[in-house]
């Protein structure tokens, strides 16, 4: 973390807090303010006071003469007084904060932080918690159908620790949030004629149908004393305020034809429970009612809070109108959109009385509600066999990405190993246990599709045998990877490895009902994979001829948007770095097949006759030894650079890189490298990398052989060299570093190829099956499970043969993959046994 004193990259906030006879109050609320952790130069703090008569604004002046006080004229509510607080505002952000509460010491520069990490987020909410911190105020909201919002865990007790990943909201709690200021603007800010409540859920609402997202940021804490304030309303006020303002959210928001379904079952559901709050018999007042009694009935004022509400709603509605119209004119989601990504309590009554809930169950099923909100799509389950984080390589980020396209039609649950900090506002993002095969079994059993990697079959049995429709990935044919990561190792020694993940691959291919691959390279080395395994047979080629219903092809993608520059982190910054220097850009991690070294010898020549070139490694080994043990490349690669003397001057290497900073190095380097030697894994590889280079439109050196270096040539994107050739790599990297406007010349071409991998152009193929999701159509007929071939090693090892077989596995991948070995053998051994 940078120290929040001197970060001179935060933004400037503006603090406004508004108040109303709150005195009491105001003390903890700014001395919090005054201690938090943010450069004093880049914020202002507001009170806005409405017409307080409790002398808060003389308390203000006397003891916090720094913060800036606008007076109102009179009590203008909650909403009209933060909207006159942002007007007046300096600040690039603006930050509300109940003057009820008090905030942690980072409270600020968390909220600051997230946003960073979530680009494309205006706003960001903290979690809130009671005065003493003991129980659970707001760490996230949801909305019914009839435009209420809740509180989720309201008053649960909280533990440390407890709600701590960023995730998207539908809305941030008013009591704490921070808004870029110019969007809040734009977006016409909060609703001032809701007074108070819910004009944040409208303002979340909003905010999702114009485009913008919203986070919660779980570091940021505030403490709140709820409705410490609102304390001074009568309950009958209240309710009404609560009433009309759900009436109203939903009125503006609302598509017309889900409108038309929901405000007719949300006024009579209001009605019924102001009902409920007289508390007299309506048996009395029907027509088959012997009470002819005439006379008063004493009732209670909030039993008509819910007529004063609609009778409010009507004398708006000419407003309201004109706001409705400016949303849905503006608007750039569909309420299926927005709504169906937070579906949690759409259905959730307001009250919980039998009547009530009875009556709301009638209501829904004969007027009906729009089918999304009724209908839950289907369930389809990712399970990446790499690390979901801040840091991942390039299989963890092809299931993100492909999750995220998924959710736009699709309900998505996307699983990695271990837990991850990260969320999505379009899907949930789960952990398993590698150690335990049975940690996937509740998201199995919630899913309705499953899309896994490959590999991920071999860790969890369950997955060969459901009756799920199955995507197999083997967008990664490791097998020949494993030629080039085993080539120094004794022969027997690296045949059996290569056996076992043989079978492993078999298996793979006898499971799956619908495969994809990378290439159609590999969907051709693939299909003879298939045709072995007896998958390619007289019922999936009547299925279709083409065998695209079995296998095909989804390359790895590309952001529709193009890259940003967020921050500066190579030129001028780097140690050894000049801001004037040209810098050579490794983009990913360094692996046995592929050629560092040639370039590192390539550097060392450049070196040696100017010192305006310099080449930057974006990754090293893989971050998580697990799913890529350590091989010798990335030490030998640092090892030659330092015998070379260019490390640290000509050289330099990046632990990793988290996914949302690699724009930020793409779009400072002048050239992107990928190398490899000659050999078969290249024919069949896709180095995501190259991808990455053709989004930041940066200029391409690579070896030939494969088909992202056909596309170089082909597109004139840079320079195709020799394998293993020293010269033509340096003499490539000195004649596109000393060519003016390379990158602008070269634009149109990269935007053109760019276009082609976009993330929904290249997940389209996994879309079109969702839809129409089966069982393979041999799988249909049992002609894969009966009429199978032996292959490989695919059945258990012999018991004579298990000594030699674990101290194999200890020499080739250590005590950790000895002990995985074992796990997979006593389930492999127990799956047979079931057999």
């Amino acid at each position: 973390m940078p120290d929040k004193q001197t970060d001179f990259s935060l933004p400037t906030i503006s603090v406004i807090v508004v108040n109303y006879n709150g005195r009491d109050h105001l003390d903890a609320c700014f001395r919090s303010l005054y201690a938090i952790a943010y450069p004093k130069e880049k914020l202002e703090l507001i009170l806005v006071d409405n017409c307080s008569i409790d002398g808060s604004q003389e308390f203000m002046s006397a003891h916090f003469p720094g913060v800036k006080i606008i007076g109102n004229p009179a009590n203008y509510g909650f909403a009209r007084a933060n909207n006159i607080g942002a007007a007046e505002a300096v600040g690039g952000y603006v930050a509300f904060l109940n003057n009820d509460a008090r905030v942690d010491p980072s409270w600020l520069y968390e909220l600051v932080s997230t946003l960073r990490r979530h680009p494309s987020a205006a706003c960001a909410g903290s979690k809130i918690l009671s005065w003493d911190g003991r129980t659970v105020d707001f760490v996230g909201g949801y909305l019914n159908f009839c435009g209420f919002g809740f509180q989720m865990d309201y008053g649960k007790p909280h533990a440390d620790g407890a709600y701590g990943e960023e995730r998207y909201l539908l809305f941030a709690c008013g009591a704490s949030m921070l808004i870029d200021r110019q969007v809040f603007l734009d977006s016409g800010g909060f609703d001032e004629d809701y007074f108070a409540f819910f004009e944040d859920v409208d303002l979340g609402w909003r905010l999702w149908l114009l485009g913008h997202w919203v986070v919660f940021s779980p570091k940021s804490i505030v403490y709140h004393r709820h409705h410490g304030t609102a304390g001074e309303l009568s309950p009958h006020r209240l309710r009404t305020l609560w009433e009309r303002n759900s009436i109203f959210t939903i009125y503006k928001n609302y598509e017309q034809q889900n409108l038309d379904k929901v405000l007719p079952i949300a006024l009579l559901l209001s009605a019924n429970r102001g009902l409920r709050d007289v508390q007299v018999d309506p048996d009395a007042f029907r027509v088959a009612s012997n009470d002819d009694r005439a006379g008063a009935v004493k009732v209670p004022k909030i039993g008509l809070s819910c007529l004063a509400a609609m009778d409010e709603f009507t004398a708006n509605l000419p407003r309201l109108a004109e706001k409705r119209s400016w949303v849905q004119s503006r608007r750039r989601r569909s309420d299926e959109d927005v709504l169906r990504l937070f579906q949690r309590g759409v259905d959730s009554p307001v009250i919980h009385t039998d009547g009530f809930l009875r009556a709301q169950q009638t209501l829904v099923e004969h007027l009906g509600l729009p089918a999304f909100l009724r209908k839950p799509p289907p369930r389809v389950l990712l399970i990446s066999h790499d690390v979901i984080g801040e840091n991942m390589a390039g299989p963890a980020i092809r299931y993100w990405e492909i999750a995220k396209v998924l959710a736009n039609e699709f309900s998505v649950t996307l699983a990695g190993p271990g837990r991850t900090s990260l969320s999505s506002p379009d899907f949930q993002v789960k952990g398993y246990a590698r150690s335990d095969p049975n940690s996937i079994n509740p998201l199995l059993s919630d899913a309705d599709i499953v899309l896994a990697f490959g590999f991920v079959l071999h860790l969890f049995p369950a997955l060969q045998t459901t009756d799920k429709p199955l995507i197999v990935d083997v967008y990664d044919p490791f097998t020949l990877e494993d030629l080039e990561v085993y080539k120094d190792r004794p022969v027997a020694d690296s045949s059996q490895i290569i056996s076992i993940h043989t079978a492993v691959i078999n298996n793979q291919l006898r499971a799956g009902d619908f495969f994809i691959c990378a290439n159609e390279r590999q969907r051709d080395y693939w299909l003879g994979m298939l045709t072995a395994n007896n998958r390619v047979n007289p019922s999936t080629y009547a299925d279709d001829k083409t065998l695209a219903r079995l296998i095909d092809v989804v390359p790895f993608g590309l952001p529709a948007a193009r890259p940003k520059h967020l921050r500066q982190v190579l030129k001028g910054v780097h140690p050894g770095i000049r801001e004037s220097d040209k810098v050579v850009l490794w983009g990913g991690g360094i692996w046995e097949w592929l050629d560092p070294l040639t370039l590192i010898r390539a550097m060392a020549s450049i070196a040696s006759c100017r010192d305006d070139i310099k080449m930057f490694f974006l990754g090293k080994q893989h971050f998580d030894p697990v799913t890529v043990p350590e091989t010798g490349i990335c030490a030998r690669t640092i090892e030659l650079s330092e015998r070379l003397g260019l490390l640290g001057k000509y050289v330099f290497f990046n632990d990793w890189t988290r996914y949302d900073e690699r724009q930020n190095f793409l779009l400072e380097a002048d050239i992107g490298v990928s190398l490899h030697p000659n050999h078969v894994e290249t024919r069949f590889a896709f180095r995501t990398r190259m991808l990455d280079y053709i989004w930041a439109g940066l200029p391409v050196i690579a070896s030939g052989g494969d088909e992202m270096s056909e596309l170089v040539e082909r597109f004139d994107l840079g320079k195709v060299v020799a394998f293993e050739d020293v010269d033509s790599v340096a003499a490539a990297i000195v004649d596109m570093a000393d060519t003016p406007n390379l990158r602008e010349t070269r634009r149109a071409d990269f935007e053109r190829v760019a276009r082609q991998y976009t993330w929904e152009a290249v997940a389209a193929p996994i879309v079109e099956w969702c839809h129409d999701p089966r069982k393979a159509a041999d799988k249909a007929w049992q002609a894969a499970r009966t009429s199978l071939p032996s292959v490989g090693p695919a059945q258990p090892t012999p018991m004579w043969a298990l000594p030699s077989r674990a101290w194999q596995a200890l020499r080739t991948t250590g005590a950790g993959g000895l002990v995985r070995e074992v796990r997979s053998y006593v389930r492999w051994r127990m799956a047979d046994m079931r057999r």
